[in-house]
């Protein structure tokens, strides 16, 4: 029997919703939204319940870990009902009406890109208005098909098709029968041999290296493995067993596996008849034996996802050689297995067992060439005249199609022209009219995705301009206008956008978010014990001032809060307005802050002690300056003799901001000069319970930090990891300060 495709993918889905789309089949695409039937517990008590059916089919079985639950009819429905739900079942009946119509079977494809879901047993899948299993018809055979790059093609064989088996029983593992299992597998192909359609070779060997030597001594078509399998929950991935040099059990992962298999061309088919081959986790599609051998190469496997009965296996493997040395394809032959299963082991659901992975498109991985007969050659007959039903068919579906069309429904319209072809197989109109339907299909499928995004960023774009959020709300807007781009209310928007987005001080440098080691420990004296200990911080990004606060600055703060208190020797700090103010305390330097947030139209304020020492190093974690470990007065202004008098102290030795290099971050004097106010209370044992996460210091204290040392103090007070700390309403000749801006 050849086959039409009825190609379904499954895709990962949340809340136990999943998007479920016919990619391919005789009826059209469709999507639809698959709402799975049970929730984790139920799903649970179901397979519990299926796992004592399976149980009472009765006889030894190859297992080595737990045995996995069994499905049943009930359960089959279940998961026939949610996923063949609305449109889809309706293109899955059209398929079938399509194909026998044709005289073709019905290729049942799953492409399921859901690990949870592909690790259910959707061999069970069970039409209750056919009241029978979908993989039972031969007309209808279920695939696991895994989409992949490479390009199979029928292997041209000669018969008779050479099977290599292989028979493992470790000493450790409960034991099988392997001269029985011989016999058995002797007897299924039997009558194949004596055909000359089969040649059966046993390997003596149980370890890797024996299947290593006769994979080199091919060629094989066929590897068929009996013995024991698992699948390995730690590893994700599936294994079967073979045996040490003692004889004992070896564990061979399904890569390694495949690395035996997979470089001998002429093999197409494994078939593990070991326990669960087909088995595989949650979260990894290719995480099964089975898969995993198909994705390095193998054109088709058949693996077992739960324990099987001896009498099962050698019912399905004597029917299946027999289908597949008479050229049926791979899926063809698993139907009639499985049927064999069914008729000859009394209320047994075993024929559920074998899974089918297969990434040959129509099944045929050999093409058995001298099995072939000619077919006797008829004497050719005049043409029968088409019926009038069939015109009037035609005639009918193809109006019908017609004002569907007119409508703008194509996909209601095609599957009218997909009817009127099926009349009139060749009629150039019909095929005209359904690649027009699939060509305005496509555009309705792009204009509704766009219509999604635009109303995605547009509703974004709002929550982010009610936050006063404008810069955010307009490049949202703008992505939301590129989907419709001439939309009016986005333009809008994004013009007030414009007018409301307050832009970023030139003087002010974005500090990127980043992780760094706070703190010193290299200077070997108690001195320093607030400096420790040493811990990592993350900081989110910031912007930072270039450079301190001047006088020039400060100046036009007093012009506008004449209230406010001037600092001291203000008339001898004006005499050069470019140097950073000093005399301000800590209570003057919020002030200013907040004069300025009423300016920018955002939130100004003090560093974090977090954020100064993070900017300060300029990228250099764990170094001692901003520049490096060494310092001299070529690199900060620092060291110079005290003074009080303002001509012969600060008014002789403080320098313009910028007189010196910037660092890593592109801040200057963030060493000497003057020492910094931050934002945080002050406490020398804070370190040690500090946040790992943008800490803000301890909620109360005393004093106020100060950082970055000044114009006369010593080398290590201007170290990146010194901390300094002063009254918030205390000024003095060497302290000043630089703001801070969050960027969200």
């Amino acid at each position: 029997m050849n086959y039409l495709d009825f190609e379904i993918e499954i895709s990962p889905g949340t809340a136990r919703e999943y998007p479920v789309a016919i990619v391919r089949s005789p009826a059209g695409e469709a999507r639809e939204t698959m709402k799975f039937p049970f929730d984790e517990l139920a799903l649970k008590d179901r397979l519990q319940n299926l796992q004592i059916a399976l149980l009472r089919s009765g006889g030894k079985r190859r297992s080595f870990l737990s045995p996995e639950e069994q499905m049943v009819q009930e359960f089959g429905q279940a998961l026939f009902n949610s996923l063949l739900v609305g449109e889809l079942r309706s293109r899955y009946d059209v398929s079938q009406r399509e194909a026998a119509q044709k005289g073709l079977g019905l290729r049942f494809k799953l492409r399921i890109q859901s690990p949870e879901l592909a690790a259910l047993p959707w061999e069970f899948l069970y039409d209750a208005r056919q009241a029978e299993y979908v993989c039972l018809s031969r007309s209808t055979p279920v695939v696991r098909y895994l989409e992949l790059p490479q390009i199979i093609q029928p292997l041209a064989v000669t018969p008779p098709l050479r099977i290599l088996s292989m028979m493992v029983s470790p000493s450790d593992l409960q034991p099988l029968d392997l001269d029985n299992e011989k016999h058995r597998v002797e007897e299924a192909t039997k009558d194949l041999q004596t055909k000359g359609l089969v040649e059966l070779t046993w390997l003596e060997g149980k370890t890797w290296r024996d299947l290593q030597k006769a994979m080199r001594a091919g060629p094989w078509h066929i590897f068929h493995f009996i013995g024991h399998g698992a699948f390995d929950r730690n590893a994700g991935e599936g294994l079967i067993f073979l045996e040490d040099e003692e004889g004992a059990s070896h564990r061979l992962t399904a890569t390694q596996l495949g690395r035996l298999l997979a470089d001998h061309p002429s093999l197409r088919l494994a078939l593990l008849n070991a326990c669960e081959g087909a088995r595989g986790n949650e979260r990894d599609i290719f995480s099964s034996t089975g898969s995993i051998l198909v994705r390095r190469g193998l054109p088709a496997v058949l693996a077992m996802q739960y324990e099987i009965t001896d009498r099962a296996a050698v019912e399905f493997s004597r029917s299946f050689y027999e289908a597949l040395a008479e050229n049926m394809p791979v899926d063809a032959a698993v139907v009639e297995a499985r049927k064999a299963i069914s008729l000859a082991v009394n209320n047994t659901v075993e024929w559920g067992t074998p899974v089918l992975y297969m990434r040959a498109q129509d099944g045929k991985v050999f093409d058995m060439e001298s099995a072939k007969v000619a077919a006797p050659r008829l004497p050719k007959l005049p043409p029968v005249p088409k019926e009038t039903e069939e015109e009037k068919l035609y005639a009918k579906f193809k109006n019908e199609g017609d004002a569907l069309f007119g409508q703008g429904k194509y996909i209601e319209a095609k599957l009218k022209y997909a009817n009127a072809l099926a009349q009139k197989p060749d009629d150039s109109y019909i095929d005209e009219r359904i690649n027009l339907c699939n060509q305005k299909m496509a555009e309705q499928k792009a204009e509704a995705e766009r219509a999604k995004l635009y109303a995605k960023y547009k509703d974004e774009g709002d929550d982010f301009f009610e936050q006063g959020e404008y810069e955010q709300a307009k490049s949202l807007y703008e992505q939301a206008r590129s989907q419709k781009p001439d939309d009016q209310y986005v333009t809008k928007r994004i013009q007030a956008c414009d007018k409301l987005i307050v832009k970023l001080p030139t003087d002010m440098v974005l500090i990127p978010a980043g992780s760094f080691m706070m703190g010193s420990d290299d200077m070997g004296s108690d001195d320093y014990d607030s400096e420790k200990p040493v811990h990592q911080v993350y900081i989110d990004d910031f912007y930072m001032d270039k450079y301190e606060v001047t006088v020039a600055q400060y100046q036009k703060f007093l012009n506008a809060n004449p209230k406010q208190s001037k600092p001291d020797h203000w008339d001898e700090q004006l005499q050069n307005s470019n140097r950073p103010v000093v005399y301000v305390s800590w209570n003057d330097a919020v002030t200013y802050c907040e004069w300025l947030s009423k300016q920018r139209g955002k939130r100004v304020r003090l560093p974090t002690e977090a954020e100064w020492e993070y900017a300060a190093r300029g990228g250099l974690s764990g170094k001692k300056y901003p520049w490096g470990d060494e310092i001299s007065q070529s690199l900060a202004n620092y060291n110079n003799p005290w003074n009080a008098e303002w001509s012969q102290g600060a008014g002789k030795y403080l320098r313009e901001v910028g007189s010196y290099a910037k660092n890593g971050y592109g801040l200057y004097d963030m060493a000497g000069n003057v020492w910094e106010w931050c934002e945080d209370w002050y406490d020398e044992n804070y370190y040690k319970n500090s946040p790992s996460r943008n800490p803000k210091g301890p909620t109360s204290g005393k004093s106020r930090v100060l950082r970055g040392g000044s114009w006369y103090n010593y080398p290590q007070y201007v170290r990146c990891a010194f901390r300094g700390d002063f009254g918030p309403t205390d000024r003095d000749v060497n302290v000043g300060f630089r703001c801070a801006q969050d960027v969200r």
